[in-house]
């Protein structure tokens, strides 16, 4: 949403795609127990992390020879419920250095990153911006003891102008830049597009109907069964992450003639059979409803980040500054989301949806 909106403003947004090496196992015990004390966690409630951690020792095995036991004094424990918590912290105090750098404006805020546990994207509008930030991360990370894989971290440039480049460097490694990004099992690409993540999701959702086949294609079953499994186990695949799609003509189009596709399968019409879609819709008997699903799914995301008042509320309410692109302006999440309510009936200016978005009961 923060690119697409960008792009309409002829802004520049450049991202680096944070990565460090054996993130889990490097966070050193002194400075996270040390930052952990800042906090105000003393006496009790700090012992029981204590002598999970400090009193930690291990050793080698070798055929049927052990190694003298040693003190472990970096690392989180894989599947501790405290690892997301221990790690999210430390990241946090690393990130907390970056409010003095400029990153993103939107709307008079200063976005320099987000993040989900692990990975990390800092945001700018400038290469020079973006270094500086990276500059920050990589000296803070390398004080607590982690450090970037310079191999996995990448850079990407949202633009309306065609090859933009971004030369960013990491103790003299040049990172990649890359013309696409997969960020936490979605598509982030340089033309801040979603139409090659709805192409890959088809496709993924298509594969995965080919792996049931032998269920969902199987006559001895009912329809309703098949319908379920459907339901369960390939619909929520082909939507993931369709709450952020903008959706175009030519998306609606695609995502129509999959769950078409699905159908044609399930009952085995051949398109030799040339059979219309009104046929096959009335032979199994349903009306269509994936597209209602995700606006369903999309009204239901606006109303949840709307109302948490979040930095996801900015991505949406606050203004980017520059000038709009002249001619046909491009179809935007929430231009696409009001479309889809104005064709039934309730036509609201954005100010006024979001208003109404607010409480609950309207």
């Amino acid at each position: 949403m923060i690119t697409e909106r960008a792009v309409e403003m002829q802004k520049d947004v450049l991202m680096c795609f944070i990565d460090y090496s054996k993130a889990f196992d490097k966070v050193r015990h002194d400075e996270l127990f040390e930052d952990i004390r800042k906090l105000g966690l003393h006496g009790k409630d700090l012992q029981p992390l204590q002598s999970l951690y400090w009193k930690q020792t291990a050793c080698t095995r070798i055929d049927e020879e052990f190694t003298d036991y040693t003190s472990i004094k970096r690392g989180v424990r894989q599947r501790c419920v405290m690892l997301p918590d221990l790690f999210n912290y430390s990241s946090e105090l690393i990130l907390r250095e970056l409010g003095k750098e400029r990153g993103l404006r939107l709307g008079g805020h200063n976005i320099t990153n987000i993040r989900y546990a692990g990975d990390t994207v800092l945001l700018a509008e400038s290469a020079e911006h973006l270094q500086r930030l990276l500059d920050v991360v990589v000296v803070e990370s390398e004080r607590r003891g982690l450090s970037l894989n310079c191999k996995k971290t990448e850079c990407l440039v949202i633009s309306k102008t065609e090859n933009p480049r971004c030369i960013l460097k990491v103790n003299d490694q040049v990172i990649k830049q890359a013309s696409s990004f997969n960020y936490l099992g979605s598509i982030i690409p340089e033309d801040a597009r979603c139409v090659n993540e709805v192409k890959r999701r088809i496709a993924v959702a298509q594969s995965t109907f080919s792996k049931l086949d032998n269920i969902l294609r199987n006559r001895s079953l009912s329809m309703k069964v098949r319908f379920r499994v459907l339901d369960c186990y390939v619909y929520p695949v082909l939507m993931y992450g369709s709450e952020a799609w903008s959706i175009t003509s030519d998306i609606k189009s695609r995502l129509e003639s999959c769950e078409i596709w699905f159908l044609r399968k399930m009952m085995k019409i051949p398109w030799t059979d040339k059979v219309c879609n009104k046929d096959v819709l009335s032979r199994a008997q349903v009306k269509r409803k994936l597209m209602k699903n995700i606006r369903v799914r999309q009204l239901n995301f606006l109303g949840h980040i709307i109302r948490k008042d979040g930095w996801e509320n900015l991505a949406i309410t606050e203004r980017i500054e520059g000038k709009k692109i002249r001619g046909r302006r491009r179809v935007t999440w929430m231009s696409s989301v009001k479309g889809w309510l104005q064709e039934r009936g309730v036509k609201h200016q954005e100010v006024e949806l979001i208003e109404r978005t607010r409480n609950r009961k309207l």
